[in-house]
């Protein structure tokens, strides 16, 4: 990870974080876990292509509150270990 790409995530975060901060971030974040299945199964019986639509949404909300929750020495050991490589 060049340190462009890891100034670039640290900006998006702070995005991420500013963005679902505020309290219309909030409700717009409870909506999303409500209809993103964050809180609940995902399978529906006998039909595949629902559950990975289903899986979809929750990953997608799983995805932001992943980019909220990371801490920037995280990010900073990622993009150490990824120059390495």
């Amino acid at each position: 990870m060049s340190e462009e790409h890891l100034k670039n995530l640290k900006a998006i975060r702070e995005d991420y974080i500013k963005v679902f901060a505020s309290e219309e971030g909030k409700r717009v974040m409870e909506d999303m876990e409500r209809t993103g299945y964050f809180k609940t199964t995902t399978f529906v019986p006998k039909d595949v292509e629902a559950t990975m639509f289903n899986e979809g949404l929750r990953s997608f909300v799983l995805h932001i509150k992943t980019i909220i929750s990371m801490d920037i020495e995280t990010l900073e050991r990622m993009a150490a270990a990824n120059q390495k490589q």
